[in-house]
């Protein structure tokens, strides 16, 4: 079975107890369904924002269809952040953390 995953704007929740993982969605929210059948509260929210750099002249313009090779994309120098977030939905209380990632 093949799995894809799309990156989501509002990231991806993860039960602390049980590790189940979910997207964090206003029209289907799993979260609150999952916390209702097995009486999980805590929750890891996890995204990735990639860091904007003032620098646009610093990545050449590409010419060939590659990765990593001389006229293709390079993505050596992409910084990204990781943005955390763990959640009570019992008592609605939320500690925010950031972590820079290369």
């Amino acid at each position: 079975m093949i799995i894809y995953f799309k990156l989501s704007e509002k990231g991806l929740d993860l039960c602390l107890k049980c590790f189940f993982g979910c997207c964090s969605n206003e029209i289907f929210n799993h979260k609150l369904i999952h916390m209702q059948q097995n009486n999980h509260f805590i929750f890891l929210n996890m995204k990735q924002v990639k860091k904007e750099t003032g620098d646009k002249e610093k990545n050449p313009k590409i010419t060939k269809l590659a990765i990593g090779k001389p006229g293709g994309a390079d993505f050596s120098e992409e910084e990204w952040q990781m943005l955390l977030s763990m959640r009570c939905l019992m008592c609605n209380d939320e500690a925010d953390y950031s972590k820079d990632v290369k």
